[in-house]
């Protein structure tokens, strides 16, 4: 029978244990990529400006074959061309080799149209929500704000004023959603109040998002994801 000494000495144990283990598990979860500084000074900066948390999510190389598929079994969204350049995730953004080998060169303050177009999609996948349902109009929003936002961003975070590109991914779901902010706050499409009609609708949940789009939102319903 064992002492109550000996009881106490075995509780002791097994609470150094298992704090050693906790601490294990934190310290894997909390390993950084290389451009997870990036990640968090955009993160930061959007919060600031949108008012609203950002999801903490690390940056990562997506295996080739993950990439080409487009979506992994949690994905919140993507975005492609030949297979994809980016997949947001709850908790980490994959992207492309070609978006990888960018990050660097806008680290760097690269200008070019391949480190813009870099740019713009990261902040896409940045913006990504994952408590809506995702689909066109989710698209539409993230692709909508992204292209507002990418001027401000890109010089506070990369720390030089990229222009916005002259043609999207989304490009048929942004024209939807510009011109239903200037028909709902009858004002130009790059006026404030149409610029924050439109962050306003990013930030709503899904059945706020209809009930400011209204005939709008079967038009993006009728359009590819």
């Amino acid at each position: 029978m064992p002492s109550r000494k000996d009881i106490v000495d075995a509780l002791i144990l097994i609470a150094i244990v298992l704090t050693s283990v906790a601490f294990i598990i934190v310290a894997v979860d909390r390993e950084r990529g290389p451009h997870d500084d990036f990640a968090d000074r955009s993160a930061a900066w959007l919060e600031s400006e949108l008012s609203v948390g950002i999801l903490d999510r690390g940056f990562e190389l997506g295996e080739r074959q993950t990439m080409r598929s487009c979506m992994g079994s949690e994905a919140v969204a993507a975005q492609f061309d030949d297979g994809c350049d980016g997949i947001a995730y709850r908790k980490r953004i994959l992207f492309s080799d070609t978006i990888w080998r960018q990050l660097p060169r806008l680290e760097a303050g690269k200008a070019d149209a391949d480190a813009r177009r870099a740019a713009f999609l990261i902040l896409h996948e940045q913006l990504h929500r994952d408590d809506t349902s995702g689909g066109p109009i989710e698209e539409a929003a993230t692709d909508a704000i992204a292209y507002d936002l990418l001027p401000d961003w890109s010089e506070a975070v990369i720390g030089r004023r990229l222009e916005r590109p002259a043609r999207v991914h989304y490009e048929r779901h942004v024209l939807l959603l510009r011109l239903a902010s200037e028909e709902a706050t009858g004002a130009d499409r790059d006026d404030p109040a149409a610029v924050s009609w439109r962050r306003e609708l990013w930030g709503s949940g899904d059945e706020r998002r209809r009930e400011m789009l209204g005939s709008f939102a079967e038009d993006l319903d009728a359009l590819a994801p």
